[in-house]
C-alpha cells in the first residue's frame, strides 16, 4: 500500500513538472523592451529547466540606460546615490545627457583601486544605445573646495612645490599641497586662495620679496 501511495506521488509531481514546461511554451517578459540578440530559430530545441535552460533572448529597457564607470581612487570620495551625473557621447557631440548615481560598492577594486558606480539616465527619445562608449562627468560635492593653478606655475625644489604671488608688487613664495594632478593645471588643497596672482614660468633665481611687475598674460587661482 505506501509503495503504491509513494508511486501515486512520484507521477503527480512529474505531471506537474511536465505541465509547467508546458506553460513555458508561453512567456512574458517581466517588462516593456526591445529584443537585441535571439538565440533560437523557430524549431529548436530548447531546455526549460532552470539548471540547463536555453538562454532565448536579450531584451533591453531602452527608456532608462544605466552606465557603468570605474571611479578613481582620488576622486571616489564624496561620490554617493544622488549624485548629478553628465553623459557625453563623441558621436553627439551637440547633446548631452544629464542622469544621477543610483549605486555604487561598498569596496573599491583591488587591482586598479576604482570605485564601481551605476548611473541611471533618462532616455526617453531612444538616443542613447546599449553597449556605447561615453564620457562621464561627476558632480562631487567637495567640503573644502579646491583650487585649479597652471601647471607652468609650479615651482620645484628642495623645500617641494610651490608657487609665486603677486602681492603689493611683490613676489611671495608660498607651499602648496596638491590634491590632483590634471596634466596642464594642479589641484591645490592650501597654499593659494581664490584670486590670486600666481607667476607663470617663474625665474630659478625668484626669491621670496622680490619686486615685480605683472604683465599679460596673468593666470589666477580659481575653482
Amino acid at each position: 500500500m505506501n509503495v503504491a501511495q509513494s508511486n501515486i506521488a512520484a507521477q503527480e509531481s512529474f505531471l506537474r513538472v511536465l505541465r509547467q514546461q508546458k506553460a513555458y511554451q508561453s512567456f512574458v517578459a517581466p517588462f516593456d523592451g526591445v529584443i537585441t540578440a535571439r538565440n533560437i530559430d523557430v524549431g529548436s530545441l530548447v531546455q526549460a529547466d532552470t539548471t540547463s535552460g536555453t538562454f532565448l533572448f536579450t531584451i533591453m529597457q531602452s527608456d532608462v540606460i544605466r552606465t557603468q564607470v570605474y571611479v578613481p581612487q582620488d576622486q571616489a570620495f564624496g561620490v554617493q546615490p544622488g549624485v548629478d551625473a553628465v553623459v557625453r557621447v563623441p558621436e553627439l557631440p551637440s547633446r548631452t545627457f544629464p542622469g544621477k548615481v543610483t549605486r555604487i560598492a561598498d569596496a573599491l577594486q583591488p587591482g586598479t583601486r576604482t570605485l564601481l558606480t551605476e548611473i541611471d539616465i533618462p532616455n526617453s527619445d531612444g538616443a542613447l544605445k546599449s553597449g556605447i562608449y561615453c564620457t562621464v562627468e561627476l558632480h562631487v560635492p567637495r567640503d573644502t573646495p579646491s583650487l585649479l593653478v597652471p601647471a607652468d606655475a609650479i615651482i620645484f625644489n628642495r623645500d617641494g612645490l610651490q608657487v609665486a604671488v603677486i602681492e603689493d608688487g611683490a613676489a611671495h613664495i608660498r607651499k602648496i599641497s596638491v590634491a590632483r594632478d590634471l596634466g596642464t593645471q594642479l589641484e591645490v588643497n592650501d597654499g593659494v586662495k581664490e584670486g590670486d596672482t600666481v607667476i607663470l614660468n617663474p625665474q630659478v633665481d625668484l626669491v621670496d620679496g622680490n619686486k615685480v611687475q605683472a604683465r599679460p598674460p596673468i593666470a589666477e587661482a580659481r575653482r
